[in-house]
């Protein structure tokens, strides 16, 4: 189900650049922290991504990104319905 979800992104990079600015640059390590609870309660979103954006960085670079995600981070679902339309609106799915 892991890869399932990661793949769901695969090539869209429609919103890369602003997810990586609210996410302290790590857009792919934010995708893949997001694939296991995508559908998740807030609460499990909240509990799985933040560490996984945070972890590797000095203590004061952990407050920032956190900071920034839980101010920002509310734009990053628009990015979401907006694969769901492109993908809903692509030709080739059997009719």
């Amino acid at each position: 189900m892991y890869y399932v979800a990661l793949l769901r992104f695969l090539g869209c990079t429609s919103d890369a650049y602003e997810n990586a600015a609210i996410v302290g640059g790590d857009e792919l390590a934010f995708r893949a922290a997001v694939a296991p609870v995508l559908g998740g309660t807030p609460a499990e979103f909240m509990r799985h991504v933040l560490p996984a954006i945070t972890t590797g960085r000095p203590w004061p670079a952990r407050v920032g990104v956190a900071a920034n995600f839980l101010l920002h981070g509310r734009e990053i679902p628009a990015g979401v319905t907006a694969h769901c339309e492109v993908a809903e609106a692509c030709p080739g799915e059997p009719g």
